[in-house]
C-alpha cells in the first residue's frame, strides 16, 4: 500500500472512530470517559495537517485539475457523504450556536459550566455563576462533546477527501512518468 492509500484508510478509521464517539454519546456513562477519546481530535489535526503539506509541495492545482477530480470522485465517496451529511444535520441549524438569553433577556454571549467539590455551576456571560443539578451538567457535558464530535465526523471525512485526491494524483503522475 503507498502512503496515500494508507492514509485513506487511516482517515477512513478516523472517521468511522469519530461517529463511533459522536453516537455513544446518546449513553450518560460513555459521555463520562469521552475526554479520553481526545486523541481522535489530535489524530485528525495530525492527518490533516500532513495531508496538506503534501499538496502543498505537489505541483500547483490548475483549475482543470479540480474538475478532473470532480470528475473522478469514486462512488463510494459520495456514498460515505451521506451519512456524514445525516450525521452532521444538527450543525446546518441556524440555532445551533445560539447560547440562548440569560434571565434578564440579555444574549448570551459565553457559556461555561464546571464542578467544584460536587456542586455544579452554569456562568452567562460575566454573570455569577449560578448552581445547577447534576442532569442539568451531564447534559452540557453532553451537547459540548456532540459538538465536538461533529465536527471529528466532518473533518475526518475532509481528510478521506483530501487523501483520495492526493492518492489519485500521485497515480496519475506516476501512469504519466
Amino acid at each position: 500500500m503507498s502512503k496515500p492509500s494508507t492514509f485513506v484508510v487511516v482517515s477512513g478509521v478516523l472517521m468511522s472512530l469519530s461517529a463511533i464517539a459522536l453516537l455513544s454519546l446518546r449513553d450518560p456513562v460513555v459521555a463520562e470517559y469521552f475526554p479520553y477519546f481526545m486523541w481522535i481530535h489530535v489524530a485528525i489535526i495530525a492527518v490533516l495537517s500532513y495531508g496538506s503539506w503534501r499538496l502543498y509541495g505537489a505541483r500547483k492545482l490548475s483549475p482543470s485539475g479540480v474538475a478532473v477530480f470532480l470528475r473522478g470522485i469514486p462512488l463510494w465517496l459520495v456514498l460515505v457523504a451521506i451519512p456524514v451529511a445525516v450525521l452532521e444535520v444538527p450543525l446546518w441549524s441556524e440555532n445551533t450556536f445560539d447560547l440562548g438569553h440569560t434571565k434578564d433577556g440579555q444574549p448570551v454571549t459565553r457559556k461555561s459550566w464546571n464542578e467544584k467539590g460536587g456542586h455544579y455551576f452554569l456562568k452567562l456571560n460575566n454573570e455569577a455563576p449560578v448552581e445547577i443539578p447534576l442532569a442539568e451538567y451531564q447534559t452540557l457535558q453532553r451537547e459540548g462533546y456532540e459538538l465536538f464530535a461533529r465536527f471529528w465526523v466532518l473533518f475526518s471525512y475532509g481528510s478521506l477527501v483530501l487523501w483520495q485526491y492526493i492518492w489519485r494524483r500521485e497515480r496519475a503522475s506516476q501512469n504519466a512518468g
